[in-house]
Parts: C-alpha cells; structure tokens; sequence
C-alpha cells in the first residue's frame, strides 16, 4: 500500500469514527465543521509540552484565557496529509483579524514520538505558526488516553524495506479555555471555512 493510500486510510478511519461519535450540527451551531452533543470535554487532558515555554512540562489541551487552541494529531514525516493540513490552518489564520489572529494558538500532538523528537517538533511546527505547541510523549496509554478524549487514532504498520508506516485520523479540533471541544473540521477543510468557524466562535465568546 502507497504512503498515500495509508494517509486516505486513515482519513477514512476518522471519519467512520466520527460518524459513530455523533453527527455534525453544523446548521444549528452556524459552524461549517462538525460538532457533536453533548459537547466533549477533553480540558482534562495533559501532555508533554515541548515547544517554546513548554519545556517538557504536562500541559492541559486547553486553549489560553480567552483564546481558541486548535489541535491536530500528525507526524512530522507525514508525506501529505499532515503538510497540507497545517498548510491550510495557517492560511486560514491569516484570513483572520490580527485581533482574532493573536487569539488562536496551534498545537500538534505527534502521534509517532520514536521518530519526532522534541527537536524535531520544534523545528516542524515552528516552520508553519508563530504561535504554537507541540505535545510529544512516549508513554503509550497517555497518547492513547488523549486520543480517546478527542476521538482521535493511530496505528502503525511494517513497511516495506524495514520501519513502519504511520496510519492516523486527519480531523483538526478547536478547543477553547474551558476544555471544551467546540468544532473539527475534517482533512481538506476549506480554508475560508476554518478561517469562518474561528471567527464565529471568537466573535461569540466576545459577546457573552
């Protein structure tokens, strides 16, 4: 099976797994992504942080004070999938307001900690926001426990030559400053779209 064929499986996963988390109410909430009742609440879950001001500390996935924190579940040698994705999120930042803009805080979970080290991380996500995080652990039941919060999922299998493949759920989730799980879009999410749901939710939060 092709790298590519791999990343399209594991779209596929998600979205089955998505479907079997409860619909998109994207007509009632005015959001174009998918969201689920009743809300989940993933602000519970901690990881190592590895990026700037992180230090290896265990973080909440939870956004800043008034803030929205975008999460995505990737690796760095992605081929496709996780490239074009965080390619999209940072377009759609930059539609965003700088006021909007500042408000919004990216951050990856690696979902293949054997091969993206902490520097590794720093240097990928750095090379696609100004403001982010990069959570990176290796012990196997909190990847998997955050995964669930989020109904994410990996898996991995041999490869071909030697080493392995990486097989995960491309959906991105915004997450704001309660812990609660507003919105995810699935992978080729259009970027007006994101760029649209981020400032409906931050507009509304303004407003109450």
């Amino acid at each position: 099976m092709s790298r590519l064929m791999i990343a399209i499986a594991g779209v596929l996963a998600g979205a089955v797994m998505l479907a079997g988390c409860g619909g998109g109410e994207q007509q009632q909430t005015g959001l174009k992504g998918f969201t689920r009742d009743p809300i989940p609440q993933v602000g519970n879950v901690s990881l190592p942080d590895v990026g700037p001001g992180g230090a290896g500390r265990s973080v909440p996935l939870r956004a800043a004070p008034g803030g929205l924190l975008v999460v995505y579940f990737g690796f760095a040698s992605c081929p496709d999938i996780c490239p074009t994705t965080l390619s999209d999120v940072r377009a759609a930042l930059k539609r965003l307001p700088a006021d909007q803009r500042t408000r919004v805080q990216v951050a990856m979970v690696t979902v293949d900690p054997k091969r993206d080290t902490a520097a590794v991380m720093r240097k990928y996500v750095d090379h696609f926001f100004d403001s982010w995080r990069a959570y990176r652990t290796t012990d196997s039941a909190a990847l998997a426990k955050a995964e669930k919060a989020f109904g994410a999922s990996h898996s991995t299998t041999p490869a071909k030559g030697g080493g392995y493949d990486v097989v995960h759920s491309a959906f991105t989730y915004v997450v704001d400053d309660q812990g609660r799980l507003l919105v995810e879009w699935p992978f080729a999410m259009p970027r007006r779209d994101i760029s649209a749901d981020l400032s409906t939710i931050l507009e509304e939060g303004t407003n109450q």
